[in-house]
């Protein structure tokens, strides 16, 4: 299998499966990868639809699930693949906090 069916598949599993266990069935690259595509995706939504702020929860409680994975029992890999994802969650989270206090929409 190639890079682009494995992300593929990711991609279409990612709306499918509870993000703290899709975190889990992926391998690093593919997870940052989709993650970020998706945080494109519904932070473009979100201010077409006036929604950040629900939005800013949404992320918070992702970031939070991650966190408690990370706290739990995981292979090397997926401890390396939660800790890269967890920054870029907060990272994004950060974003999106930002253009709600600068009343983005």
């Amino acid at each position: 299998q190639s890079l682009k069916d494995i992300t593929e598949k990711a991609y279409a599993a990612y709306a499918q499966v509870p993000r703290s266990k899709w975190v889990l069935e992926w391998p690093g690259q593919v997870v940052i990868a989709v993650s970020t595509i998706y945080w494109t995706q519904e932070v473009a939504s979100a201010i077409e639809e006036g929604t950040l702020k629900k939005y800013l929860e949404k992320s918070n409680k992702q970031i939070e699930e991650i966190v408690q994975l990370v706290r739990g029992k995981l292979s090397s890999m997926s401890r390396i693949t939660l800790g890269a994802l967890t920054v870029i969650d907060v990272h994004a989270r950060d974003v999106v906090a930002k253009l709600c206090e600068e009343k983005i929409h």
